[in-house]
């Protein structure tokens, strides 16, 4: 395993084996970049977004430290640097199309090292209870991670409408079970096929409901002619002009 996937696997079982062990950003940037298999000259762009925008600040922190709102500076520092015009060495500069912001470095492994949260919920019979504790055990312990699949285990689901917990407002106890979890580094393919496989008592009445990392709204699937299908729009999606009005 490359060096870098080697510092990734360490950080990730430390982020639940041993929260004591600090590793710098820059020493984990270092190895992954190295390992990257760039073109020259991308290769000579990803290090100047990485030197000049990045390590800086980065450099002699925790990785597990690191937090979205820190990143999002530094996200809008080289979206401006690949805007630059011709002769500025902005990306268009090189006559290449601009990609997604945010993406310089391969966004300089952040996405990566940090956290990478999705943000999932599950609405099932209450028939069907102990087979969501079960999808939350594998959930926690067996689930493999994106990018990752060596390593195992990606959070957990906690039901939020019991009603010794119940976490809605009103006046009455919600009649509906509803299960939810923030997960970290998830292989969200995994998660559907998982949810896909399990015994259901009642299997249409199963929603799942997932919204990844820097999406801005919940996808549903459920269980329908043999097959979990997306029901939530497609389009338009987060990335598609006009989407957002501020």
């Amino acid at each position: 395993m490359p060096a870098a996937r080697n510092q990734e696997a360490k950080i990730l079982e430390g982020d639940r084996k041993n929260p004591d062990v600090k590793i710098a950003f820059g020493d984990f940037a270092e190895a992954w970049f190295k390992d990257r298999d760039y073109a020259a000259t991308t290769r000579e762009r990803n290090a100047v977004v990485l030197n000049r925008f990045i390590l800086p600040t980065f450099r002699a922190v925790p990785l597990r430290e690191i937090t979205t709102p820190q990143v999002r500076p530094r996200e809008r520092l080289t979206d401006r640097f690949r805007k630059r015009p011709a002769g500025g060495r902005g990306l268009e500069a090189h006559g290449r199309e601009r990609r997604k912001p945010g993406r310089g470095a391969d966004w300089c492994c952040t996405t990566i090292a940090m956290s990478w949260v999705a943000n999932v919920m599950i609405s099932v019979d209450a028939a069907d209870g102990a087979r969501v504790e079960a999808l939350s055990e594998w959930l926690r312990t067996d689930a493999p991670r994106r990018a990752l699949p060596e390593a195992r285990g990606v959070g957990f689901l906690k039901l939020l409408t019991s009603p010794e917990t119940n976490q809605w407002g009103g006046w009455k106890h919600p009649e509906c079970e509803v299960w939810a979890g923030a997960l970290n580094h998830a292989d969200l393919d995994a998660l559907k096929r998982r949810v896909f496989e399990v015994s259901w008592r009642e299997p249409n009445l199963v929603q799942l409901l997932v919204m990844d990392q820097e999406e801005g709204f919940f996808r549903m699937w459920m269980i329908r002619g043999g097959e979990l299908r997306q029901f939530a729009p497609l389009q338009p999606n987060e990335e598609d002009e006009g989407f957002y009005q501020s």
